[in-house]
């Protein structure tokens, strides 16, 4: 009998948690389908489509700045060695080889 009372207990305590599992859904669900209504969806998605083209624009933009800025060191040192030979040729003295 006493294990049979418990047995009860136990499937008591058993249904008043989904009980309260279940009032917590229907609160949730009420809750989104406020949330739901309040936000506009399309308007969002366009938002987020904007942000990733402009966040590719700047990655694009970046990467370019960075090739530019590493042709224009190049050209700076073949400019830099060509005026040195041009120095040094324009300095030598006649007769003496050029290096």
């Amino acid at each position: 009998m006493r294990s049979h009372l418990q047995g009860v207990a136990l499937k008591l305590q058993t249904v008043k948690s989904h009980q309260a599992m279940a009032e917590a859904m229907q609160s949730t669900a009420v809750a989104m389908k406020k949330m739901n209504k309040a936000v506009n969806v399309q308007t969002i998605t366009k938002m987020l489509a904007e942000f990733e083209r402009e966040n590719q624009r700047t990655e694009m933009m970046q990467e370019g700045k960075e090739g530019v800025a590493a042709a224009v060191c190049v050209c700076v040192c073949v400019c830099v060695c060509l005026c040195v030979c041009v120095y040094k040729y324009a300095n030598r003295i006649p007769g003496e080889e050029f290096s």
